[in-house]
């Protein structure tokens, strides 16, 4: 009977018999570069908001100077399509979506 109860002890995977080191490496070496290549596609995704915000700048300083001195009424309804566009953004899916995506961050897998 105790021959029984040695044996149901804590068991692991049998898979763990054939791991070898140069397994472990080329998981760590995977491990790298999966964690390098969400790096480059964090900055390239800061790149292009950053982008994004001076092509917003731009067109509004580009409506400003050309639609302000002659239509001042389509101008500002343009601001108010602006900024409503931007309210909802950042009160709705823009920045519920974010926090949402950094908690989990935070969490962990």
């Amino acid at each position: 009977m105790s021959a029984f109860f040695a044996q149901s002890g804590h068991r692991y995977h049998p898979i763990f018999d054939k791991l070898e080191s140069e397994h472990v490496s080329q998981f760590l070496k995977n491990s790298h570069d999966i964690e390098a290549a969400n790096r480059r596609q964090l900055s390239t995704d800061r790149f292009f908001r950053f982008a994004y915000f001076f092509v917003i700048v731009g067109l509004l300083v580009f409506l400003a100077i050309f639609l302000l001195p002659d239509n001042r009424e389509i101008f500002v309804d343009i601001l108010k399509a602006v900024s409503f566009l931007t309210a909802g953004g950042l009160g709705g899916y823009g920045y519920g979506f974010y926090k949402y995506r950094s908690e989990s961050r935070e969490r962990g897998p």
